[in-house]
């Protein structure tokens, strides 16, 4: 192999090892520009949540939504904690071995007590709310989620599809579950 040849296949791999890298960073430009960033996590009770699940109310009902919201949980911030451990313990008592049983179903026992503690606190919040919410702020209050537990379908979508979307035939078999919307 000559000189020449070496100069040449070198700068062939060269420009190859560069085009590589120019169309990675075209992508991570084009992926940055164009697509969409993805949505933020959800918070519950932070500001976003409490408009959409209190945007029809009139600007004093929002108010009262979010100070009582606020109140509570700071209220509830060490039971969260506490929630936070016992999700730890039941956790580590997972991954031992062997498995105690016994400590097993007491440790979620306890983690399940603490989740019914601090859902009935956000009800009685709830309760608390509604109470200092005008008439015409409790008519335009829509529950977040349907009777069945689904979350309300968009509008145009009553028979299950999405609007101007596909639309399932015929009946479900009974151990499917429905379709999300």
């Amino acid at each position: 192999m000559t000189v020449d040849r070496r100069w040449f296949i070198g700068l062939i791999v060269a420009l190859v090892v560069s085009l590589g890298a120019n169309l990675v960073v075209a992508g991570i430009v084009v992926a940055h520009r164009w697509v969409p960033p993805p949505p933020p996590p959800f918070a519950l009770g932070g500001p976003s949540a409490t408009e959409g699940l209190f945007g029809q109310l009139s600007p004093e009902g929002r108010d009262v939504v979010r100070e009582t919201m606020r109140a509570t949980r700071k209220e509830l911030r060490d039971e969260f904690l506490a929630l936070r451990e016992s999700r730890k313990q039941v956790k580590a008592l997972l991954e031992a071995d062997p498995l105690d049983q016994a400590a097993l179903a007491a440790a979620l026992d306890h983690m399940n007590a603490q989740n019914a503690a601090i859902q009935a606190r956000y009800q009685r919040a709830f309760v608390e709310v509604a109470s200092k919410l005008s008439v015409e702020d409790r008519r335009r209050f829509k529950p977040s989620r349907a009777d069945d537990g689904r979350p309300p379908r968009p509008e145009g979508a009553e028979h299950g599809g999405p609007p101007g979307g596909p639309m399932l035939d015929g009946p479900m078999p009974d151990d499917m579950p429905p379709p999300r919307p």
